[in-house]
């Protein structure tokens, strides 16, 4: 049976030690990544409904009332990191147009 010298025995808990250290690198970037699309989503919200305040404000003075006019908000779906690929090709053609 081969034996390994303090050498071998170095150098294997060296590159034991890189392949931890990359492993938690990688699950700290992929948390990180996470919590930045959170954040994304919670900033997007909060311009969603600021942007849903502003336009009753306009309806209400449009209208010469005092009172804000009811205005219908979209729920955010199920998964919000999806593009609608309609959208994108809708803006991608719009902009040709424009280029053309």
């Amino acid at each position: 049976m081969a034996y390994f010298g303090v050498e071998h025995w170095v150098a294997l808990s060296v590159l034991g030690g890189f392949g931890i250290l990359s492993i938690l690198h990688t699950l700290a970037a992929r948390f990180q990544r996470e919590r930045d699309l959170h954040d994304l989503r919670v900033r997007a919200a909060e311009l969603r409904q600021g942007y849903t305040a502003r336009v009753a404000a306009l309806r209400a003075r449009e209208l010469g009332q005092d009172e804000v006019v009811e205005v219908d908000v979209v729920e955010e779906p199920a998964i919000a990191g999806k593009i609608d690929a309609a959208e994108t090709a809708a803006s991608s053609d719009s902009s040709l147009r424009k280029a053309a």
